[in-house]
């Protein structure tokens, strides 16, 4: 009788937005972004799982974009029936890898009973590459990538529970 709001992703403490939004990391493409690690290799960026603070630093280096034209504002924004703005977080790379890539098939079929589909495409992360990219996981096979800031990509908010 209840409507869900995301998919668990890690028990007891992290779930996954149920909607999926294809959009920029951000509308300016070449501002490092103060707070931020820039991650030069995949392997390091697979270690990141700061995505609540990395998208904190993301929304105060980009005061003037919106939620269409960046991922982590979209994320802070983002709220659900029994959520608000600012519960909901961009993940890092390291939470795609991790949460995601990791339970693939079981987040496809879950979302597929939930009459939702789940994307196969690339996923933005909050962590950072250089001062024009960011890290993005291809969420059914892992693949971690540099991906210039202007591209469009998927998005899935998470949050904390």
């Amino acid at each position: 009788t209840k409507t869900p709001i995301g998919v668990v992703v890690k028990t007891n403490e992290l779930v996954m937005s149920l909607v999926t939004k294809s959009m920029t990391w951000a509308s300016n493409t070449s501002t490092d972004v103060s707070g931020l690690t820039n991650y030069t290799s995949d392997t390091d960026a697979k270690m990141d799982y700061n995505g609540k603070a990395n998208t904190l630093a993301i929304v105060s280096a980009y005061p003037s974009d919106t939620t269409s034209n960046n991922a982590a504002i979209y994320c802070n924004s983002y709220s659900t029936a029994g959520t608000s703005a600012g519960q909901w977080y961009l993940p890092a790379a390291g939470e795609i890898y991790g949460y995601i890539y990791a339970s693939y098939v079981t987040l496809e079929a879950t979302f597929g009973a939930l009459g939702k589909s789940f994307t196969d495409n690339y996923l933005w992360s909050s962590s950072e590459y250089s001062a024009s990219s960011a890290w993005g996981v291809l969420a059914l096979s892992g693949g971690v990538i540099g991906l210039g800031r202007a591209g469009y990509y998927s998005v899935s908010c998470f949050l904390e529970i």
